[in-house]
C-alpha cells in the first residue's frame, strides 16, 4: 500500500504544478487572442468568427480589442470590427476610449456612431451632457446615438431629447423619439403621441397607431377633435375613430352615431364597426330615429347591426321594414341575424314576395333561425323559378339532415 507520506508529497507537488499550469494556459490564451485579433484586423472575410471567439474569451480580449479600436494608423473598418465586439463583452474599461472616439471630431463619423454604441448597458451617467451637446450635431445618426444613450439613462435629459427628436428632420430620429415617449406612462406625453399620427413618415403613423390601439391611454379628448375636423384627412381621421373603436373606456356613442353622416365611405363603415363593440350603451331608438337620413351603404350595416345586437323592441321595428318595397330584403337579413322565433311567420310570408332578392334573403333568415318546421317551409322554394332561391332551398335541406330532409333530395335527383 502507499504510505501516507507518499500521498501527501503527491499532492504538494500537484499543487505547486497548478501556478505553473495557469501560467501556461493564460500564454496559450493572450497568443489566441492576438491571432483573433489579427484575423479581425486583416482578415475581411472571417471576421465575425473571431470576433465571436473573442467575445467568448471576454474581459481578456479587451486591451487588445481597444488597441485596435483606438489606433489611427489603422483603416476605419477593422476599429469599427473592434468597436462591434467589445459591444458584447461586459467591462467598464471600455467606456473611457469610446468617449474619447465618440467626442473626436477628426475621427470617421461611423466609427464614432459604433464606439457610441458600443457604450450601450454600460455606466455612462457622468458623460450625459457630452451626449446631451452630441443630440443637436447636424449628422443624424450622430444625434440619434446620442439620444439613444440619454433615453437608457433616463430623466429629465431623456424627455427633453425625446420632445426635440419628435421634431427632428430625420424620419429614423423621430420613430426612435417616439418609441421611446411610448414606453413613458405620464399623460404629459399623450398630447406628443397624437402629432405622431399627423407625421409624414408611414413608419410613425403606424407605429403610434397601433400603439394607442393595443394601448390604453385616455386620449379621446384629442381624437374627438381629430374626427370632427373635416379638414384633417381622411386616413387619419379613420385612425382616430379605429382606436376609440378599440378604446374599452370610451362610451360616447352619440360621436359615432353622428360619423354615420360623414361623406366618407371609410369613416362611415369604421363608425359602424365602433358601434358594434358598444351595442350596450346605444340608445336604439336614436340610431332608428337616425336611420331614414342615412345613405344606403349605412342603411345596410344599419340593419344587421339591429338585428344582431338590438333589443327585442327593435325586431318589430324591423319586421314593419320588411314590408318596404326596396330595402325589405336588408330587414329580412337583419331578422336572420337576431334569431327570434316572433320573426318566422313575416319571413314565411316574405317567400310568396315576387321579389326575388327578397324571397332570397327570408329563405337565408330562416334557415338562420331554423324553425322546428324549416322543412315545411322551405319545400315549396324548392319549385322557384329562381336558381338561387332553388339553391339556397336544397342546401338549407342539407343542413336539416333528418330522414324527411334526405327524402325531398332523393326526390329531385
Amino acid at each position: 500500500m502507499i504510505s501516507r507520506k507518499k500521498i501527501i508529497a503527491g499532492w504538494v507537488i500537484l499543487l505547486a504544478l497548478v501556478p505553473v499550469l495557469n501560467i501556461a494556459q493564460q500564454a496559450d490564451s493572450v497568443e489566441v487572442i492576438d491571432s483573433l485579433v489579427n484575423v479581425l484586423v486583416r482578415e475581411r472575410r472571417n471576421w465575425n468568427d473571431a470576433s465571436e471567439k473573442l467575445i467568448e474569451f471576454g474581459k481578456p480580449a479587451v486591451d487588445p480589442l481597444i488597441e485596435v479600436l483606438t489606433d489611427q494608423s489603422l483603416p476605419e473598418w477593422p476599429r469599427r470590427k473592434a468597436a462591434f465586439t467589445l459591444r458584447d463583452i461586459p467591462s467598464e474599461r471600455i467606456v473611457g476610449p469610446c468617449i474619447h472616439i465618440f467626442q473626436d471630431t477628426l475621427e470617421p463619423v461611423a466609427l464614432r456612431i459604433d464606439a457610441c454604441r458600443t457604450l450601450k448597458g454600460k455606466d455612462v451617467s457622468q458623460y450625459s451632457h457630452i451626449f446631451m451637446e452630441a443630440s443637436n450635431h447636424e449628422n443624424p445618426f450622430i444625434r440619434l446615438v446620442a439620444m439613444q444613450r440619454l433615453w437608457a439613462l433616463g430623466g429629465d435629459p431623456a424627455k427633453i431629447v425625446s420632445m426635440r427628436g419628435i421634431k427632428d428632420e430625420h424620419n429614423l430620429v423621430r420613430r426612435s423619439a417616439y418609441e421611446y415617449i411610448t414606453r413613458l406612462p405620464d399623460y404629459s406625453v399623450n398630447q406628443l403621441l397624437i402629432q405622431g399620427l399627423f407625421d409624414e413618415d408611414w413608419y410613425v403613423r403606424e407605429y403610434i397607431f397601433n400603439e394607442l390601439k393595443a394601448g390604453n391611454r385616455e386620449v379621446s379628448g384629442y381624437l374627438e377633435d381629430i374626427i370632427l375636423n373635416p379638414a384633417n384627412d381622411e386616413s387619419i381621421r379613420w385612425s382616430a375613430i379605429s382606436i376609440l373603436r378599440q378604446a374599452e373606456y370610451y362610451q360616447n356613442v352619440h360621436l359615432f352615431i353622428k360619423m354615420l353622416h360623414d361623406p366618407s365611405w371609410m369613416i362611415r363603415n369604421e363608425t359602424v364597426l365602433a358601434l358594434s363593440r358598444r351595442s350596450e350603451f346605444i340608445k336604439w331608438e336614436d340610431l332608428i330615429g337616425e336611420f331614414e337620413a342615412l345613405k344606403p351603404d349605412i342603411q345596410y350595416s344599419i340593419y344587421l347591426l339591429i338585428g344582431r345586437l338590438g333589443p327585442e323592441a327593435s325586431i318589430s321595428w324591423l319586421t314593419d321594414k320588411l314590408n318596404d318595397p326596396e330595402n325589405g330584403w336588408m330587414a329580412a337579413m337583419a331578422l336572420g341575424l337576431s334569431r327570434t322565433g316572433e320573426s318566422i311567420g313575416p319571413l314565411t310570408e316574405g317567400m310568396k314576395d315576387p321579389d326575388t332578392k327578397k324571397r332570397q334573403a327570408c329563405l337565408w333568415a330562416l334557415t338562420q333561425i331554423h324553425p322546428e318546421n324549416l322543412l315545411e317551409i322551405i319545400t315549396p322554394s324548392l319549385s322557384d323559378n329562381d336558381p338561387e332561391v332553388v339553391r339556397l332551398a336544397i342546401n338549407a335541406l342539407k343542413k336539416i339532415g333528418s330522414s324527411e330532409a334526405e327524402s325531398v333530395l332523393l326526390k329531385l335527383q
